[in-house]
């Protein structure tokens, strides 16, 4: 995706897929493809989606996917970024 800085950390089906059963949960197809693609990251200012701060990465950083499923677990959403500001954007499973 142009102006989207990923983690340039390559992710496959089977990391997905894993943190999908860890969690219970399934990912739509459409983001599935996104990350296997770019792994998280953040867009550039001069974007479009620049209110969007960063989107979560499946891996052992510290905006990492994982950490922010356990944190919103009992309440159904699952966090895939954060705006500029810091709030969640969720899935509402």
């Amino acid at each position: 995706m142009k102006y989207l800085r990923s983690t340039n950390i390559a992710i496959n089906d089977s990391d997905i897929d894993a943190l999908e059963s860890e969690h219970s949960i399934s990912f739509p197809k459409a983001y599935r493809e996104f990350m296997k693609q770019h792994n998280g990251g953040i867009p550039e200012s001069d974007h479009p989606l620049m209110e969007v701060g960063l989107f979560y990465a499946i891996a052992d950083v510290p905006s990492s996917l994982s950490s922010a499923i356990y944190e919103r677990s009992e309440d159904h959403l699952i966090p895939f970024g954060e705006t500029s500001n810091e709030d969640e954007l969720c899935f509402d499973f």
